[in-house]
């Protein structure tokens, strides 16, 4: 049966399945623009988060990308200015690759961005 490591191991391999668990997004790697590659990953959303400042706050939105490490079917070398869409999103839209926490030779987990300001101006708000 193995060791709780190689259980816990087996189990994350099939929660990160990409077959059973993915969704179609769109990549857009900055050295082809224009052209999106529609493949499948794995997505974690996380809570927005708002960032105050003296005079913006800014919301974050983070999404996590698990998909496999090739060219064609997966995002085997995600470069700064990379970017994905979700599917069920408008064609304009784009979440900016961040970083690259992980990569193995068959999954890279990827971390992709989108900020907006939610505030801009002199006075901070009241809460």
């Amino acid at each position: 049966m193995g060791n709780f490591a190689e259980m816990l191991e087996a189990d994350v391999g099939h929660l990160l399945s990409v077959d059973e668990f993915g969704e179609s997004i769109w990549y857009y790697p900055v050295d082809s623009p224009g052209t999106g590659l529609q493949i499948t990953a794995v997505v974690h959303r996380h809570n927005r988060q708002e960032e105050p400042g003296s005079y913006r706050t800014l919301d974050t939105e983070k999404l996590t990308v698990t998909c496999r490490n090739t060219t064609g079917t997966g995002i085997a070398n995600p470069q700064t200015g990379d970017a994905i869409r979700l599917a069920t999103e408008p064609v304009n839209t784009r979440w900016a690759f961040a970083e690259c926490p992980n990569a193995d030779p068959n999954l890279r987990v990827l971390t992709f961005i989108r900020t907006s300001t939610a505030r801009a101006g002199e006075r901070p708000r009241v809460r």
